[in-house]
C-alpha cells in the first residue's frame, strides 16, 4: 500500500466525485461517483478495470492515481478465551484495532473508530 496515492476505500459518494474531479482536473458527472460506491460497497470488488459501466479511461486513470484498497490485517492475537484482537494498517500508514469477541448468546466485533484508539485494549 502507498501512502502517496489517495484512497477511494471509505469515502462517501461525495467525497469520491471530490477525489475525482482533483485527480483529473474535473468535474465528472455524478452518476461517476455513484457508479464507484457502488462497485466498492454493494458488489465489492476493488479493481478499477473490473468496474465496467465506468469509461475505460476513467479505471485507468483511478488505477494509476488512487489507491482502491481497505486495509489489511497487520497483527492478529488470540486470548484464551477466544476474543481475537486485530490491528488493520490502513493505506496512510494509520492504525486501528478491532476485537472478536464471542459470548454465550452472540458474538460482537469491537471496532475503534479513530487512529491511535487510547483504550489499548490488552488481554
Amino acid at each position: 500500500m502507498s501512502a502517496s496515492r489517495p484512497s477511494l476505500y471509505g469515502l462517501s459518494r461525495e467525497e469520491i466525485g471530490v477525489a475525482l474531479d482533483t485527480l483529473a482536473g474535473g468535474p465528472y458527472p455524478s452518476f461517476h461517483s455513484r457508479q464507484i460506491y457502488r462497485w466498492l460497497y454493494e458488489r465489492r470488488v476493488l479493481d478499477p478495470e473490473k468496474w465496467t459501466d465506468l469509461p475505460l479511461p476513467l479505471r485507468s486513470l483511478i488505477g494509476s492515481g488512487l489507491e482502491v484498497t481497505p486495509g489489511t490485517i497487520d497483527q492478529q492475537v488470540e486470548s484464551k478465551d477466544g476474543a481475537v484482537k486485530y490491528r488493520i494498517l490502513l493505506p496512510d500508514g494509520m492504525q486501528v484495532e478491532a476485537v472478536y469477541m464471542v459470548h454465550e448468546d452472540r458474538v460482537t466485533l469491537c471496532r475503534s473508530t479513530q487512529c491511535g484508539c487510547a483504550l489499548g485494549c490488552s488481554f
